[in-house]
C-alpha cells in the first residue's frame, strides 16, 4: 500500500476519487452567510444565497492542507491539479448551499432530542457495556469550552439535517432491490453464492440510494440559479 501511494500519478488519482468525502467534512459548515454587499466580495452565488471569497478561500486552504497530508506537498499554483482542486471547493460549496436550501424549503428541522440521541449513540459517551455512560459523558463536557461545545452542537445540527433530507429523497424514489439485483450484483463483484442475502441486499440498496439521491441532486442543481465571480 505504502508503495503505491508513493506513485504520485496513483496517489494523486485516489486522492481526488477520495474528494467527494473529503471536502463535505469541512466545507459544509462554510456555507451559510448572507453576502449583502457588492458582487466582488463573493466567491459564487446560488440563487440569492451569496458566498464570501473569505470562506471560499477557507476551504481552499483546508483543502490543500488535506492534499499535503496525503501527498506530503501541494501542487503548483498554474498547475492541473491546483485547477482541479479549486473546481472541487466551488463545487463543494454550491452542492452544500443547494442542500441546506432545499433543507429549508421542505421545512426540515432537527430537535434537541434528536441532537440528545446522536451524542448518546457516540461511542466517545459508551462505557466497556456499550451503554451511554452519564458521568464520562459529564467528564468529558465539562473539559470543552462552551463556545466550542455550541460549534459541537450546531455542526451535529447540520450533519443531522442533511441526513434528514438524504434519507427523504431516497424514500421518495421507492427504491425497490430485485432478485436479478442481487444476481447483477453477484457476478459483478464475484460475491459467493453463500453471502448472505439481506446483507447482499442492504449493500445493493445502499447503492441505489446513492445513486438516486446524486441523481436528484444533479437535476436540482440544473434548477438552480449559480453565477461564479472567481
Amino acid at each position: 500500500m505504502i508503495r503505491i501511494l508513493g506513485k504520485k500519478k496513483v496517489a494523486k488519482r485516489i486522492f481526488f476519487g477520495l474528494a467527494v468525502v473529503i471536502i463535505p467534512s469541512f466545507i459544509v459548515w462554510g456555507v451559510g452567510t448572507e453576502i449583502r454587499g457588492m458582487n466582488e466580495n463573493l466567491a459564487v452565488k446560488v440563487n440569492r444565497h451569496g458566498i464570501s471569497k473569505n470562506v471560499y478561500y477557507q476551504q481552499l486552504d483546508k483543502f490543500l492542507s488535506q492534499y499535503r497530508n496525503f501527498l506530503g506537498q501541494e501542487p503548483a499554483e498554474n498547475s492541473p491539479e491546483m485547477g482541479n482542486i479549486k473546481k472541487e471547493v466551488l463545487d463543494g460549496l454550491v452542492r452544500q448551499a443547494i442542500l441546506f436550501q432545499e433543507a429549508r424549503r421542505r421545512h426540515i428541522r432537527v430537535t434537541d432530542q434528536e441532537i440528545l440521541a446522536a451524542i448518546k449513540n457516540d461511542p466517545s459517551f459508551r462505557n466497556e457495556t456499550g451503554v451511554f455512560d452519564e458521568n464520562r459523558f459529564q467528564q468529558i463536557v465539562t473539559r470543552i469550552p462552551e463556545n466550542e461545545w455550541l460549534k459541537i452542537e450546531d455542526n451535529l445540527r447540520k450533519s443531522l439535517t442533511l441526513q434528514k433530507l438524504r434519507n427523504l429523497v431516497v424514500s421518495e424514489a421507492q427504491i425497490n432491490v430485485t432478485e436479478q439485483d442481487l444476481t447483477d450484483f453477484r457476478k459483478a463483484q464475484k460475491v459467493s453464492e453463500k453471502a448472505n442475502d439481506d446483507a447482499l441486499r442492504q449493500m445493493v440498496f445502499s447503492q441505489k440510494a446513492s445513486a438516486a439521491f446524486e441523481t436528484w441532486y444533479q437535476k436540482t442543481r440544473a434548477k438552480a440559479k449559480v453565477k461564479f465571480y472567481i
